[in-house]
């Protein structure tokens, strides 16, 4: 059958008596189009109610849901929504916490016929998922003096080790003292399981 708007109708007594239906049904095997879609940042640090948010274009006049999809298994459903708008990925697939690395996120549709945009045609973004980074990510400092690095992380707090000493912190600037013994050390920085690794190199004073 093809597509456009159909009135049903009733036949009886032999096709004496015909009845047509007011409800009109709507035949349409198109899928939706999406033209165009981009991540507003390349970055997800994930955490309890961070996502990321990608932009989209449908194709004109397109009334239809968007789905991300991380592969071919669909992970989030938009709202019906205008031809353009914003669907966001929470760095989880089906409520599993997705290792850290780097996502590629395909973009499609589904129209209210029930059709998907084909995965040859739907549009790719990628995402790069992380817990936890610190920065700078190497550190030369004299021993015994202070130094700082910068923790970025959706957690609102953390765990550091340098050497023998550790703590817990919440701050985003983590200030420490180097240790006293020249040297090569690894500064640890762990939130939930996550871990996140800084070289300090420790000078003579």
């Amino acid at each position: 059958m093809p597509d456009g708007v159909y009135y049903p109708s009733v036949y009886l007594g032999n096709e004496r008596h015909k009845f047509q239906f007011t409800n009109k049904i709507t035949v349409d095997t198109k899928p939706p189009e999406v033209r165009s879609a981009s991540g507003l940042k390349p970055v997800l640090f994930a955490g309890p109610g961070r996502s990321v948010a990608i932009r989209y274009t449908l194709g004109e006049n397109e009334k239809a849901h968007a789905l991300v999809y991380l592969g071919n298994r669909p992970v989030t459903l938009g709202r019906l929504t205008r031809p353009s708008a914003k669907i966001k990925w929470n760095g989880r697939l089906h409520y599993r916490q997705l290792p850290a690395g780097r996502y590629v996120l395909s973009i499609g549709a589904r129209d209210l016929a029930g059709n998907e945009t084909p995965a040859g045609e739907r549009k790719h973004v990628a995402v790069v998922l992380r817990y936890i980074e610190l920065t700078p990510g190497q550190i030369t400092v004299r021993s015994g003096r202070p130094f700082k690095v910068h923790v970025e992380t959706a957690s609102k707090r953390y765990t550091w080790r340098l050497g023998h000493r550790h703590d817990e912190r919440r701050a985003k600037r983590l200030r420490l003292r180097a240790p006293t013994t020249p040297g090569t050390y690894h500064l640890v920085v762990t939130e939930n399981g996550h871990a996140a690794t800084a070289v300090v190199r420790v000078r003579a004073k």
